[in-house]
């Protein structure tokens, strides 16, 4: 089946709206099927017509409460790597795989395989209405959504570009607190968004040269 091409912004904010309003729908009738989960769906949040699309694994108590992605410690610290490479929040598209909140007890804990596969789903149809270039997966989580045949090491493949089915995949690490307060990891996370940067400008000036080939 060929992929819809959605060219225009107020296009794909009209068919995302229309995305979210059945994914809700879905997601709710099969809480059954799902460990311990919230019951606030979280769709995606930002800029539909951006370059780069990035992927988390799941939303947490604060995104839960303010019904967007990456609000909490994670999404400040993700604003601090998107400033120094000198990118605004606004500017992207941030999703999560799976779009309600996962707990145990009262934490948060990482999506089971069904809730992942099931988060898939609905993510792939999210992304061809964005239809991103790259998509940064946000630890491996993310990358398992898109890549479960790919075992890497993310201190040794931090900030490199994979291939994907339909997209670049760009791999760092959760800028969770466990990660982004480790110096050296924070730096690895540094280091790539910088290298981010360098490729989504490349990128932008090939279509500028050549077209939407």
């Amino acid at each position: 089946m060929n992929r819809v091409v959605y060219c225009t912004f107020d296009e794909k904010v009209s068919h995302l709206a229309m995305h979210y309003r059945k994914a809700e729908a879905a997601y709710l009738s099969m809480r059954d099927r799902f460990g311990s989960v919230g019951s606030v769906f979280v769709p995606g949040h930002g800029n539909p017509d951006s370059p780069v699309v990035f992927v988390g694994e799941a939303p947490g108590r604060q995104e839960e409460l303010l019904g967007r992605p990456f609000v909490g410690n994670a999404g400040r610290n993700l604003d601090r790597l998107l400033a120094g490479v000198g990118m605004e929040r606004d500017e992207v598209f941030i999703t999560n795989v799976f779009k309600l909140r996962p707990v145990a007890g009262s934490r948060n804990r990482a999506p089971t395989a069904v809730e992942v596969d099931v988060g898939r789903q609905w993510l792939q149809q999210e992304l061809d209405i964005v239809q991103p270039r790259i998509v940064v997966c946000l630890g491996m989580s993310a990358l398992r959504a898109f890549r479960p045949d790919l075992a890497v090491n993310l201190s040794e493949s931090c900030g490199i570009l994979v291939p994907g089915v339909s997209w670049g995949l760009f791999l760092t690490f959760h800028p969770s607190p466990l990660n982004y307060n480790r110096p050296e990891r924070r730096r690895l996370m540094e280091s790539a968004f910088e290298r981010l940067r360098l490729i989504v400008l490349e990128a932008a000036t090939q279509r500028r040269r050549f077209g939407n080939l």
